[in-house]
């Protein structure tokens, strides 16, 4: 993307110029601007921070636009009303401010970041790599560790907008510059989600959580617990969040999926009552609390829920999810499979919903709906285990062995220890040659082996007849001597020592 226009390119042409003098250390901006107060301008900025920091935003704002009035060079109070614009997602009008920060002082760290950081909002990403460039340009001499590690930050951001380069190393090296970070464990978290493991992603989050005070980021934190299926780590962090935002719904209405989610029914209702006294019908906290009617046996009151949200939201995906599920405990099956595909119709990324709908499926044998409904995804961290198994069957069920040997490799190479999962393999690919490379083939017959100790005479086998398959007969009839001496005249093994010989 261009430089929107000439003012821009000419603040960041003057920055760099600045940053190639070097400074001997990092910028007091506090005092930037001394030389024009006169007194009203630093009392004004004064009570603009006691404003903020009681809470009063507009009464902030009023204050430091009084300052930066009578002293337009007053370089904290600008940067100062850049962050609180940044606070209330006024990106133009925050990027604005930074703007003119950066001419006041164009070596400002503090300005190029909120400047950085309103671009990213506004998805103007080519601007906001090239000012974060910046700040990493002039490293320790100039920036904190703090200041360094934001800008690596807004660099991964930028990276994972575009699609382009390593988003992980940039963030990786934001923590390393500054373990407290959360943002960037959260940005690196939220990168597992969507393509890593679910190990990846708990423990980027587990160590966030260490740091994070604030309710809305703790918030993140428990919704993305949940979505890798640790309903327990997320009651506990949610519950911390709750206790610094009492009175927050999106908290309360996250904390009880998560207290439903370890089958705590009552803490549930509990939670949403709270809800329902504050807010009134909220149709998120309604249908939870139909969940945690049903979860507790009360299947009436969970109808009434259900029908209550779907009166007045027909479409709504987590009321026709609870609605299959009533309808799945009369057995009727049609129906329930209606429901859900509505549901996933409104919202195709409805977890529960889709893996109901796929148990159902499966159970009918419709493998190739199973296969539609769940292979795009089922390989990502907040995808559930079950996915993975129900797709493995639906490629053998339906022949597609070229999709499920793949499948199959991955997940035993994911079991490590687990001899049967590597023995599975290699059964699988010998029984359909050419779809493994036979090395792939043999290392899963030696894991197998391996990990089983040798002294089975299964694994055993299938080591000799990976090794057979590859033509590396030398081996494999080595294989079998040494297992003839363990088990002498074992039928199999004979049998494999005649086969060999005679290739």
């Amino acid at each position: 993307m261009r430089l929107r226009n000439s003012t821009l390119g000419a603040l960041l042409a003057a920055s760099i110029t600045s940053t190639a003098v070097g400074c001997a250390g990092p910028a007091t901006e506090s005092g930037a601007g001394a030389a024009f107060m006169n007194g009203a301008d630093e009392a004004e900025f004064q009570a603009g921070i006691a404003a903020q920091q009681a809470g009063d935003q507009a009464e902030a704002e009023r204050r430091f636009n009084r300052a930066l009035a009578a002293n337009p060079n007053y370089l904290s109070a600008r940067i100062s009303l850049g962050n609180l614009l940044l606070a209330q997602a006024r990106n133009e009008e925050a990027c604005a401010a930074f703007d003119t920060a950066l001419s006041t002082r164009a070596s400002s760290i503090d300005a190029q970041l909120g400047a950085a950081e309103a671009r990213l909002r506004l998805n103007r990403c080519d601007e906001a790599s090239v000012l974060s460039k910046q700040v990493v340009a002039q490293g320790k001499s100039a920036a904190t560790p703090a200041q360094l590690s934001s800008a690596l930050t807004f660099i991964g951001r930028c990276i994972v907008s575009q699609g382009q380069g390593d988003a992980a190393a940039r963030f990786q090296e934001a923590i390393l510059a500054n373990g407290s970070n959360t943002e960037a464990r959260l940005a690196l978290a939220e990168l597992f989600l969507a393509n890593g493991s679910s190990t990846d992603v708990v423990t980027a989050l587990a160590r966030a959580a260490e740091y994070e005070r604030k309710p809305l980021d703790l918030l993140r934190i428990g919704k993305m617990m949940t979505a890798v299926h640790q309903a327990r780590r997320a009651v506990t962090v949610l519950t911390r969040a709750q206790q610094y935002a009492p009175t927050d719904d999106d908290i309360a209405v996250a904390l009880a999926q998560a207290h439903l989610d370890v089958g705590d029914a009552n803490l549930a209702l509990q939670t949403l009552s709270d809800v329902a006294a504050r807010s009134g019908e909220l149709p998120s906290a309604q249908v939870l609390m139909g969940r945690a009617e049903l979860l507790a046996g009360r299947v009436e009151a969970a109808q009434r829920l259900a029908d209550k949200v779907l009166a007045k939201e027909p479409s709504q995906p987590d009321a026709l999810y609870l609605m299959a599920l009533l309808q799945l405990g009369h057995d009727d099956k049609v129906s329930a499979e209606r429901s859900l595909r509505q549901a996933l119709a409104a919202a195709p990324q409805t977890v529960d919903a889709r893996t109901k709908l796929a148990e159902l499926c499966a159970a009918r044998a419709a493998w190739g709906d199973v296969a539609d409904l769940l292979e795009a995804d089922a390989e990502r961290a907040w995808a559930p285990g079950a996915w993975s198994e129900l797709l493995l069957q639906a490629y053998q069920e339906g022949g597609r062995f070229d999709l499920a040997l793949p499948m199959l490799s991955r997940h035993a190479n994911d079991r490590g220890s687990d001899p049967d999962a590597h023995a599975a393999v290699v059964e699988l690919a010998l029984a359909h040659a050419g779809i493994l490379e036979p090395a792939l083939v043999v290392a899963h017959a030696q894991a197998a082996f391996d990990k089983s100790g040798g002294s089975l005479p299964r694994y055993r086998l299938v080591l000799v007849d990976a090794l057979a398959a590859a033509n590396r007969v030398r081996e494999a009839l080595a294989i079998v001597e040494a297992g003839l001496k363990a088990m002498p005249g074992n039928r199999d093994l004979l049998a494999r020592k005649q086969a060999l010989q005679k290739r």
